[in-house]
């Protein structure tokens, strides 16, 4: 169940891929996460009052999916390779 109701994944996702698209840009990740609000918190009910009355700010989950964006962007591939 998503819980944005400022910014809904379902209609903003496919302007988002849209746009990359457009522009050209090679590299991009676009993925919904239930449970979580668009200030990248893990939410219950993604209403305004949760944001303030959250302890984190930005969710264990997010930081893990960008870490790995970045290494995978920056860490050369060893793999496979003689």
């Amino acid at each position: 169940m998503n819980l944005i109701h400022q910014l809904p994944p379902k209609q903003n996702m496919p302007l988002l891929i849209k746009t990359l698209e457009k522009v050209g840009h090679p590299n991009y990740s676009v993925k919904e996460l239930p449970k979580h609000n668009h200030m990248l918190q893990n939410c219950k009910t993604g209403t305004l009052a949760e944001y303030i009355q959250s302890p984190e700010t930005i969710s264990l989950l997010i930081l893990n999916i960008v870490t790995d964006l970045i290494l995978d962007q920056t860490v050369p591939n060893t793999e496979n390779k003689t």
